[in-house]
């Protein structure tokens, strides 16, 4: 089992303040991770989170906060399996993070492409009649 996430201090911090809150310091610890939010990612959290998802924060801080979060996964599954040929890593996590537009298109920006997505059939959310082969390769049906 190995642990993907960033700080959740610091995922918190860029979804109430946004990523130029961030230390030299802090930012240390991301990697090289650069935090460009675009209006294609946007969308993908609106959808992938709904409205719900971001509360009363300003939006444009969560999006940085979920791109830092899976920029963070995609990089520490690459440092895995760079360090361990031949092995194989299953990514348990949230919902929005699995999804294709998610850290699947961290990984890609990274030259990584190996790799399935199965999400969870979520009543209302994810539906074999709301999802697509640009959000997931299979849909695990209850």
């Amino acid at each position: 089992m190995l642990g993907l996430n960033v700080s959740r201090k610091i995922t918190s911090q860029v979804a109430r303040a946004g990523f130029e809150s961030l230390s030299d310091e802090q930012r240390g610890k991301l990697k090289d991770v650069a935090c460009r939010v675009d209006k294609v990612y946007m969308d993908f959290i609106k959808r992938a989170y709904g409205a719900h998802g971001h509360g009363n924060m300003n939006f444009t801080y969560f999006c940085e906060a979920q791109l830092v979060w899976d920029n963070i996964m995609a990089i520490n599954s690459i440092d895995y399996l760079r360090s361990n040929p031949g092995s194989i890593v299953v990514v348990v996590a949230g919902n929005g993070h699995v999804w294709k537009g998610g850290t699947p298109t961290q990984l890609e920006n990274r030259s990584f492409s190996a790799y399935a997505v199965i999400l969870p059939e979520i009543p209302g959310v994810v539906e074999k009649e709301t999802v697509d082969l640009r959000d997931t390769d299979y849909i695990f049906l209850e």
